[in-house]
């Protein structure tokens, strides 16, 4: 899971229900995220989308998240892969395909990245 107030990630026990901080998991994932808001696995693959505040606007940006230290690598902005959502609420994985919706469209997207 990924917490929207520290903005790192986090394994969730779910025998115990505690949460633990994936390695030193730089505020911001490294990237300076401030509102991650879904997460989703294809096969060994952890895709987080989050939304930043660019030149002046809202965009969604696209990322892989690194299991081992929390870090996050840019894969780019939602709209690069057909999506026209500037504030990203969830992301799903169904087989090799990522989806997001979100508040600003009011749309279910699937994302034409792989």
């Amino acid at each position: 899971m990924v917490g929207r107030t520290t903005d790192v990630l986090y394994t969730l026990n779910t025998t115990t229900g505690r949460a633990i901080q994936v390695g030193s998991a730089v505020a911001g994932f490294g990237v300076s995220e401030e509102r991650p808001s879904g997460l989703a696995a294809i096969g060994n693959t952890l895709y987080m989308v989050g939304t930043r505040y660019m030149m002046r606007r809202n965009e969604a940006v696209l990322y892989t998240l690194n299991t081992a230290t929390g870090g996050a690598t840019r894969v780019g902005l939602a709209n690069q892969f057909g999506v026209g959502e500037i504030t990203p609420t969830g992301l799903a994985a169904i087989g090799d395909t990522l989806y997001i919706i979100g508040a600003g469209a009011d749309a279910l997207y699937a994302l034409r990245y792989q």
